[in-house]
Formats: C-alpha cells, structure tokens, sequence
C-alpha cells in the first residue's frame, strides 16, 4: 500500500468517524424524551393556550416513541383551551419523514463507525497510517458544523428556513397553523447548545485518539524493551 493510499484511508476513517458523531449526536437529541419535554415547557405557550404539563408530557412520549419506531402511527392528542389541537395530515407525513431520517442517520452513524475503525486497522496493520490525512478527515466535518453553529446563534430562523428548503422542503409549514403552536422555532433553537457541545466532546475523542495510541505504542515499547 502506499502512502498516498494509507492517506486517503485515514482522512475516509476520520471523516466517517466524525460524521457518525454527528449523525449520533443528532438523533439522541431528537429522540430524547427529556429534552423534547423540556423544550416544550420552555417554548411553548402552553399556559396561554390552556394546555396542561400532563397534555405536554402525553405529548411528547407519543411523539418519541414514534420516533424511536416504538410505535407506527403519530396519533397524539393535545387538548388546548379552545378544543383539541388539529393537525393536518401534510404535517403527519412530514412527522413519517422525519422518523424515516432519524432511522437513516442512525443505520449511517453505525456504518461509519464500523467503516472508519476497518480503515484505520487496516493502515495501521500495513504501517501506513497518515496523521495529517486522519486530521483533514476530522476537521472538514468541524468547521462545518462550527459554520452552521455561528449562523445559527447569529440568525438562527435563517438556518433552520435553508435547511428545511434544500433538505426537508416537505416540513415547511404556515406559522398560522395550529399544530405550529407547538412546534415554534425557537423550540429548536433550544437544542443547538447542546447539540454543539456533545458534537464537540466526540470532535475532541476523535482528533485526539491519534496522540492517545501514539503514547500508549511508546509506552508498551519501552516497557518491552526494559523486561528485555
């Protein structure tokens, strides 16, 4: 093999690896019952609008549990002061899209996963692993993500409208539409924070991993070469 292929092999191992990341971190977040709670009490006008904590937390277990695939139909229930919440039936497929690339990107984090550490052992097993291609492969991810961050906490309903129209262009809906009171903006703008955090503690585990078996090769070196 030679060392321009032991290259692309590291930078492919990174970038699988860092995608994984962000697949991963995304879809926890999104199907955590907790935080989706939280971001609903915090966002939602629930108050004014005569919804109960108990309306609140029915809601989000059904609306996790759909994502999770523990249950097949989206069906839930929200009694506001002036009679049960109405949701149109483009909004429950666009919910069956969301659950189908919440699965996508879960079936995509454990492949790419499983296809960086395949890469890396095989350059390390042929002593053709590349420090500045495996760095490459991880940092292109990052500074995307820490592109799409900045925009984000600068404007973040300009973000999350591109993001909607170049990927998600069925789950554009009318801010006057009832089932909207639940799910305002800034509802998802609760989730950035720690988005960015978790993905920045994996960034850290994957770039740092190289240093890591670095010292843990010259330790088990000397350590043989002085029982020797």
């Amino acid at each position: 093999m030679s060392k321009r292929a032991g290259a692309v092999m590291c930078f492919l191992a990174a970038l699988c690896w860092m995608l994984a990341g962000l697949a991963g971190t995304v879809t926890g977040f999104l199907t955590s019952e907790g935080r989706f709670e939280q971001a609903l009490l915090a966002q939602v006008r629930w108050e004014a609008l005569g919804i109960s904590p108990e309306a609140l937390r029915a809601f989000t277990q059904d609306t996790m549990r759909y994502f999770r695939g523990e249950s097949d139909r989206w069906e839930p229930e929200v009694s506001a002061a002036d009679g049960p919440i109405p949701i149109s039936d483009a909004f429950t497929q666009h919910m069956a899209t969301v659950r189908d690339g919440i699965r996508t990107a879960r079936t995509l984090a454990l492949a790419g996963g499983a296809l960086g550490a395949l890469l890396i052992a095989v350059a390390v097993r042929k002593k053709r692993f590349s420090l500045a291609g495996y760095e490459l492969g991880g940092l292109l991810p990052l500074i995307l993500a820490a592109g799409l961050g900045l925009w984000a906490a600068l404007d973040f309903s300009s973000m999350w409208g591109w993001l909607h129209r170049r990927f998600i262009p069925d789950g554009i809906f009318d801010a006057a539409e009832p089932v909207m009171q639940l799910f305002p903006g800034s509802l998802f703008a609760e989730y950035l924070s720690p988005v960015l955090t978790a993905f920045g503690l994996t960034a850290l585990c994957v770039l740092g991993l190289p240093p890591l078996l670095r010292a843990g090769y010259r330790y088990f070196s000397q350590k043989r070469s002085n029982e020797c």
